[in-house]
């Protein structure tokens, strides 16, 4: 689905964000981007819809190198997430998810149809918050309707740059529980960035663990926490995972 051949990102003789970056993230795969801050786990995620560019190698998706993708298709084509929500405050909720699918040419009932079935699938009840304002909304259910907008226009692939990290613990938790659900639900790649290994954990199919621009080690949960390939990975994923996200690893 989306491959990596030899993928580096330079920005000075001594600076690199990535480093001859080889990976393949499989169709309808979960795939955890993790790392500490720094690693280029970020610029990756960036790079799939070309919001940053490469100094040298090769992205593909479906085996057509992204450069050949007309920009506004392949972004139409894939659903962002970020940290910081990003809701447009002056537009009401539906207003902010029917936008790409309005680009896209989509019918007004069409629309209408999917924002409510968007709406519904993450608990918001559409005849309760689709006329609301962002500002009326918690943080928590404002990601809430980040992630939806995402797939307002049925992308195949989704990107999540640490959607839940600025979030109060408990709505983090909600939000990453309802994720678990949601994958299960919608037939989607989805590419996530965390610094969290217990969130990359509970998410993940596989996790790539990064440092300093490389790809140290891709695998499952359970395959990093017994076979971790370096003191690097056992460390950061054994100070960093409790024991019943542990146990949830190991059993994936």
């Amino acid at each position: 689905m989306i491959r990596f051949e030899q993928v580096s990102k330079k920005y000075s003789e001594r600076t690199y964000a990535l480093q001859g970056v080889d990976l393949h993230i499989e169709k309808g795969e979960f795939f955890v981007l993790i790392g500490p801050s720094g690693s280029g786990k970020t610029t990756m995620l960036k790079m799939v819809n070309r919001l940053i560019e490469p100094t040298s190698g090769e992205i593909f998706l479906n085996n057509k190198s992204i450069r050949d993708y007309n920009i506004h298709e392949l972004r139409c084509n894939i659903g962002y997430v970020l940290q910081s929500i990003a809701l447009f405050p002056h537009m009401t909720i539906e207003k902010n998810i029917s936008i790409v699918p309005e680009l896209r040419g989509w019918s007004a009932k069409a629309i209408h149809i999917r924002v409510n079935e968007l709406l519904e699938m993450v608990g918001l009840d559409p005849l309760t918050y689709r006329n609301r304002r962002p500002a009326e909304l918690s943080g928590g259910q404002q990601q809430r309707v980040g992630v939806v907008r995402a797939l307002a226009a049925n992308p195949d692939i989704v990107l999540m740059d640490e959607p839940f990290s600025a979030l109060d613990p408990i709505s983090r938790d909600q939000l990453q529980q309802d994720l678990v659900v949601l994958k299960k639900t919608i037939s989607k790649t989805i590419l996530f960035v965390t610094h969290d290994i217990q969130e990359a954990v509970l998410l993940g199919d596989r996790i790539c663990l990064m440092q300093a621009g490389n790809v140290v080690q891709v695998g499952s949960a359970k395959e990093l926490i017994e076979n971790p390939v370096t003191s690097f990975v056992k460390e950061f994923v054994g100070s960093n995972l409790d024991n019943g996200c542990r146990e949830e690893g190991l059993n994936k």
